[in-house]
């Protein structure tokens, strides 16, 4: 499965994914950094051309008000790793960032702004000589480089996937 990437709080929603059966799952992070999911995928072939997508989408102020309300962590993270000591707030954009295990030699890199509708986000990513990479969709993307970061947000994620070569298929359930 995806892992926390920054200090993140993950909680299944009300709201319907886009295939209109599931549930989206809310990511929520208040770190300086912005924060979300990771995975680390290995064993693929090296060199090779991948295409990753995922649905996304911003929160509405009835989803923020769920999800400051069943959080377990409350209304405030607190401020251990960098997080901030604010309320929960709805983030504005999303990002895939790519790279190897390390965590460096970031490519495929793909930014999109969030609206009240679930939209795909999609990057291509070829993988590097050890057949391994490292794929992380977060919300550190607001004003990156000038110090106006927007501090992480809350947003729903849903039907990650990962498909060799550069042909997008629709979402296939695992």
């Amino acid at each position: 499965g995806w892992l926390g990437w920054n200090p993140a709080t993950f909680l299944t929603s009300q709201t319907l994914s886009p295939d209109g059966v599931s549930f989206g799952l809310f990511h929520g992070s208040l770190n300086q950094n912005g924060g979300g999911i990771r995975k680390d995928l290995t064993g693929l072939t090296a060199g090779g051309s991948y295409y990753l997508t995922a649905w996304v989408k911003g929160l509405t102020s009835e989803e923020l008000t769920y999800f400051t309300n069943n959080n377990a962590i409350g209304t405030k993270t607190g401020t251990a790793s960098g997080a901030q000591d604010v309320p929960w707030f709805a983030a504005t954009k999303v990002k895939i960032a790519i790279g190897n295990l390390s965590g460096s030699g970031a490519s495929g890199n793909t930014q999109i702004t969030l609206t009240q509708e679930w939209q795909k986000l999609e990057a291509a990513i070829t993988v590097d000589n050890a057949g391994s990479v490292r794929i992380i969709i977060n919300n550190d993307v607001s004003d990156t480089g000038t110090g106006n970061q927007d501090g992480g947000g809350t947003f729903l994620i849903w039907g990650a996937q990962l498909e060799v070569g550069g042909v997008v298929s629709s979402f296939i359930p695992t």
